[in-house]
């Protein structure tokens, strides 16, 4: 299990560019937050480690199994839980944080084949997905509440400040997939939360 008591993730080009928000992530100030968190992976007698835990900002518990035939370890169920927190974004600093991200990517200057064919790139991005899928017996991340303030500069400026959102409980059980459907599964949860403030705890 991993706990992180607080976390904030600022904006390092803030004051270098046209940005809104010199911060992207912190906790929110709450008088005394207690973590919801699964005590079915600790063992007996473990009250003074979950209280501790129960004070971080986010705690992300799990369990690893070993497979035999294959000779290695292997993340069997994760359960993610986190406090309150405000969330800061603006589509400048994600286009040029994506430009940056992209300068950082290698680049292959020549292509040296033994065959006359050389598979697209689409082709072995896509094989290398299906070849490594992502294998978990449970995912669970539990409710999760939002101050959201996003700000978009599209034909015409959008804006929204201090908006609370709900997240509700994400679950999953036997997850066999790959990636990049995982993120779209995750995606689409959360934007529906933000976009019809569907969440709700349970």
């Amino acid at each position: 299990m991993i706990g992180i008591g607080d976390l904030q993730i600022d904006n390092q080009m803030f004051g270098h560019g046209n940005y809104d928000f010199p911060v992207m992530l912190l906790k929110q100030s709450t008088s005394e937050p207690t973590l919801k968190i699964d005590e079915a992976f600790f063992e007996k007698n473990s009250e003074d480690r979950i209280k501790e835990l129960q004070k971080s900002f986010v705690c992300v518990c799990f369990s690893v199994c070993t497979d035999v035939l294959k000779s290695q370890s292997c993340v069997e169920k994760v359960n993610i839980s986190a406090q309150p927190g405000i969330l800061y974004l603006e589509d400048t600093f994600v286009y040029d944080t994506l430009r940056r991200i992209d300068r950082f990517m290698p680049t292959s200057m020549s292509v040296i084949s033994w065959t006359n064919q050389v598979l697209p790139k689409e082709v072995k991005y896509t094989s290398n997905m299906l070849s490594k899928p992502i294998r978990l017996q449970d995912l669970v991340i539990q409710p999760i509440k939002l101050e959201l303030s996003i700000h978009a500069s599209l034909k015409l400026f959008i804006a929204s400040d201090n908006t609370p959102l709900a997240f509700g409980r994400f679950e999953k059980s036997q997850v066999v997939t790959t990636s990049q459907q995982f993120v779209r599964s995750l995606v689409m949860h959360y934007a529906s939360g933000a976009l019809f403030r569907a969440g709700k705890y349970h």
